[in-house]
């Protein structure tokens, strides 16, 4: 089994909304970690950098390959696991009927 390991975490500060960063640890099958981090070059919210944190670390694993993914975002677990399949399902509207923040990121 090829297991990918991802640990990833974003924040904005000093205010949130505020300037964005993020960073993660990926673990490659054979054990190698490798560190990647960016800064979003725009004022966003916590949850557009917890999210672009998970987007980025998933864009440096191979097609096809298991993951997992480990964040301290509810926002980001939650979405991913429960949450999406019926925003989907409801044409990327919430159970209210309200648009899906951040949609495009999570598309």
């Amino acid at each position: 089994m090829s297991l990918w390991k991802i640990w990833c975490d974003g924040s904005c500060g000093p205010t949130n909304p505020g300037p964005c960063a993020w960073g993660s640890v990926i673990e490659s099958p054979d054990g190698t970690r490798t560190e990647h981090c960016g800064f979003i070059q725009k004022q966003g919210t916590n949850n557009i950098a917890e999210l672009t944190a998970a987007i980025e670390s998933l864009r440096k694993i191979p097609g096809g390959a298991e993951v997992i993914l480990c964040s301290d975002s509810q926002y980001v677990l939650k979405g991913l696991n429960e949450w999406m399949p019926g925003w989907i399902k409801k044409g990327w509207k919430t159970a209210a009927g309200k648009p899906v923040m951040n949609q495009a990121l999570w598309q």
